[in-house]
Parts: C-alpha cells; structure tokens; sequence
C-alpha cells in the first residue's frame, strides 16, 4: 500500500467502547468503535478498526494490522 493512505493519519479518533474479542487462527481480533474527525471536515463520523494482534517469537502481543 505504501503511502496511500497517510492522510488518515491527520484525523482523530476518539474511541467510544470495544466489542468482544475474536480469535481467527493464531489471531486475536479486537473491534473498536468511535468518533472520526477528518482533517477540515466539521462533521464527525461514526467509525469502526479492527486491530489484530499476533504473538512474535517472545510471546508478546503486538499489533500486525489495523483495518
């Protein structure tokens, strides 16, 4: 993807509650919803990410996606 999606990086997201966590194989999926601000936009705008998280070589969870 490169950087063809920077400009959500100049938006703000308040998050608002986090649904129930899945497990998709050696994942563990977390929904959070919020509130999204665009950059110059006034309007806020319902929003939901899933992270994914994965254990690395030393058990520990990291984020390998946000979707």
């Amino acid at each position: 993807m490169g950087t063809a999606h920077d400009y959500l990086l100049d938006n703000t997201m308040t998050f608002t509650h986090i649904d129930t966590a899945l497990k998709e194989g050696k994942r563990v999926l977390v929904p959070v919803h919020g509130q999204l601000t665009v950059a110059e936009d006034t309007a806020e705008k319902k929003a939901v990410y899933t992270f994914y998280f994965e254990k690395d070589p030393q058990d520990q969870w990291n984020i390998v996606m946000i979707d």
